[in-house]
């Protein structure tokens, strides 16, 4: 079946009644050098397994049992499951699961992830699978939003709360970018595969106390645009000499930002706080 064939796939919406949600950030994926360029990029082992997220009309999902992988797809929209339970009947490597990817937990193991995930979830996706998930992936192969994948990629002067996520627990790069055109309907935004490779089952950071670590983020970065001195200030509810102290026991400019710190920093700030 052809599902970079545009009239394909709208006949396929019209007979099983998938009108794509974009509530769900349901877009299809239409583009066969895109499906193959995450094919090369997953370098799937025969007899593995992955776990795929929305698996729309499954043409990722193909082309993963192709080559060799055994596929477990995480798919919410009931019409959608029982679309795919009727196009991929007698596949043995394939398990199908209808249910929510932020609420399930029964992986198989080992494994990694594949998948074009639902955009309005990649946050919740990310964080769950680097930092919360009970069982990690050892890899994430994702796409997202260009933009969101950048800001995933950034460096000190432009971190953000999710890219320390990532960079904490693994090791994010963007493998490629992908336009609008290649899904249907099309995005408002281009695309990029994302790929968290190296993911940590606990973080490799020394950090004695992870909830203090990551009220510390959440507090210095509740105002980005403010100076974190402020931030601390009025979270921790310390003097501007005790934030000053502190910050300069670090060697962190008394004007910095949330985002100018490096993963180590934070890590620093959050042990002397605890103490």
């Amino acid at each position: 079946m052809n599902l970079s064939n545009i009239t394909i796939i709208k006949e396929i919406i019209n007979d099983y009644g998938l009108s794509p949600s974009s509530l769900n950030g349901q877009n299809f994926l239409v583009d066969a050098m895109v499906l193959q360029t995450i094919i090369e990029a997953a370098a799937i082992k025969p007899g593995e397994n992955i776990l795929e997220i929305g698996p729309g009309l499954g043409v990722l999902t193909a082309e993963l049992l192709m080559a060799g992988a055994k596929v477990m797809a995480v798919e919410k929209d009931r019409r959608i499951f029982f679309y795919l339970k009727k196009r991929f009947k007698g596949e043995d490597a394939l398990v199908l699961v209808n249910d929510d990817i932020i609420k399930f937990e029964d992986y198989p193991q080992p494994y990694r992830i594949v998948a074009n995930i639902p955009y309005s979830l990649t946050a919740k996706i990310i964080k769950k699978f680097t930092s919360d998930a009970v069982a990690k992936p050892g890899s994430m192969l994702v796409m997202v939003q260009k933009e969101v994948g950048e800001r995933v990629c950034a460096q000190p002067g432009r971190l953000n709360l999710l890219a320390i996520c990532a960079q904490l627990y693994g090791e994010p790069s963007i493998v490629a970018t992908v336009p609008a055109k290649a899904f249907y309907p099309a995005p408002k935004v281009d695309s990029c595969l994302l790929l968290i490779d190296n993911i940590q089952a606990k973080t490799p950071h020394r950090i004695p106390d992870l909830p203090k670590f990551w009220r510390v983020l959440h507090i210095g970065f509740s105002s980005p645009r403010k100076q974190l001195h402020n931030n601390l200030m009025a979270g921790l509810k310390l003097s501007t000499v005790e934030v000053k102290e502190l910050l300069s026991s670090l060697k962190i400019n008394i004007q910095a930002r949330a985002q100018e710190l490096s993963i180590g920093q934070w890590v620093k700030l959050s042990e002397i706080l605890s103490k």
